[in-house]
C-alpha cells in the first residue's frame, strides 16, 4: 500500500511538473509573442486601408473636378456677359440707333407665318425713328373663353397663335 501511495505521488508530481512546464511555455510564448507584435509596424496595409485610401482619392478627384467645372462656368459666364456688353456698346455707338421696348402684333403673311417687319417699323415710327428691325418677339395662344372655362385641352385649330414684337432696334 505504501508503494502505491508513493507511485501516485510520483504520478501527481509528474503531472504537476508537466502542467508547470506548459504554463511556463505559454508565458514565454506570450512574452516573446508580445515583443514580436510590438515590433511590427502599427499601420500595416490591408483591405480596410486600401478602401479608405480609395475613398480619399475619389473624394479628392471629385472635388478637383467640381472646382474645374465651376471655374469653366465662371469663365463662360464672364465671356457671355462681356459679349453682351460689347454688343450693346456697338449698337449704342451707331448714330441715331436705339433699342425700343414695346408690344406690337405681327400680321400673318400669305403663307401663314408671322410677318414682324411691319410691326417693328410701327414700333420705331411710334418712337420718332423712321425704320427698324425686330430684336425680340413673343408668341402666345389666343383661345376662346369657353375652352379655358371648361378646363379641357383645346382642339387643333380652335386657338390662334399670336406673335408680337417686344423689342426693336430702330434708326
Amino acid at each position: 500500500m505504501a508503494s502505491m501511495q508513493r507511485e501516485g505521488y510520483r504520478n501527481r508530481a509528474t503531472g504537476l511538473g508537466l502542467v508547470a512546464c506548459l504554463a511556463a511555455a505559454l508565458i514565454l510564448t506570450l512574452a516573446f509573442g508580445g515583443v514580436a507584435v510590438a515590433q511590427q509596424p502599427a499601420n500595416q496595409p490591408g483591405f480596410l486601408d486600401a478602401v479608405s485610401r480609395w475613398f480619399q482619392d475619389s473624394a479628392a478627384n471629385l472635388n478637383s473636378s467640381l472646382k474645374g467645372t465651376q471655374e469653366n462656368l465662371n469663365t463662360l459666364g464672364d465671356q457671355a456677359t462681356g459679349a453682351a456688353k460689347d454688343t450693346a456698346d456697338s449698337v449704342s455707338r451707331l448714330p441715331n440707333t436705339r433699342v425700343v421696348t414695346a408690344r406690337e402684333r405681327c400680321v400673318l403673311a400669305s403663307n401663314g407665318a408671322p410677318d414682324c417687319r411691319a410691326a417693328a417699323e410701327a414700333v420705331c415710327k411710334a418712337n420718332g425713328l423712321p425704320t427698324g428691325k425686330s430684336l425680340d418677339i413673343q408668341t402666345s395662344e389666343d383661345c376662346p373663353v369657353q375652352v379655358w372655362l371648361s378646363g379641357r385641352a383645346p382642339k387643333p385649330g380652335e386657338c390662334k397663335t399670336l406673335t408680337f414684337v417686344t423689342k426693336a432696334i430702330c434708326q
